[in-house]
Formats: C-alpha cells, structure tokens, sequence
C-alpha cells in the first residue's frame, strides 16, 4: 500500500484522516474506517502517522493548486496554501 493515494481512499477513510488532523476526537469517526487506516498504516491509536500526514498533504496541495489555476478563484495565494497544507496544532 506504499503507492496509497487519497482517491484510492472511500469518504468515510478521507473523513476520519481529516477528523483526526483537525485535532477532534476518533469518536467522530466510522469505526469501519479507523480499522482500514490502521491496518494501511496511516492511523496509529488516535493520530495520524507520517503517511497519512504526507498523504493529506498531497491531496490539499493537488486541490488547491487545480483551484488556484482556474480563473475562477483568483483570490487564493500562497499564503492560503501554506495554511491549509499545514496541520492543525495539538491540544495539551
């Protein structure tokens, strides 16, 4: 599964990457799901392992980038990259 991309992952799998980057409890998250990205190796207890980090990542850039071209959003920059692309601080 070392060539996982985000397509390859059904909505319920992208919904549980994107609670948990997001800093929100995995309760939020189908529980079929959580056991699918663990076994891939992309969730590890409550957060996400570099895998799943790079392949969030992957996926933001590739949308933002397609929305940045088109003529219809000329207002994103690459300040709205940065912030987007970067994960969400940890509570303590």
């Amino acid at each position: 599964m070392d060539d996982l991309s985000w397509n390859d992952l059904n909505s319920a799998e992208q919904r549980a990457i994107a609670v948990i980057a997001a800093g929100m409890p995995t309760r939020l998250c189908d529980a079929l799901a959580l056991f699918t990205l663990e076994s891939a190796g992309l969730v590890a207890g409550s957060r996400l392992t570099p895998k799943a980090e790079q392949l969030r990542k992957a996926a933001l850039l590739q949308t933002v980038t397609t929305a940045a071209t088109s003529p219809r959003y000329p207002h994103i920059h690459g300040a709205a990259l940065v912030a987007l692309v970067s994960p969400a601080p940890r509570r303590r």
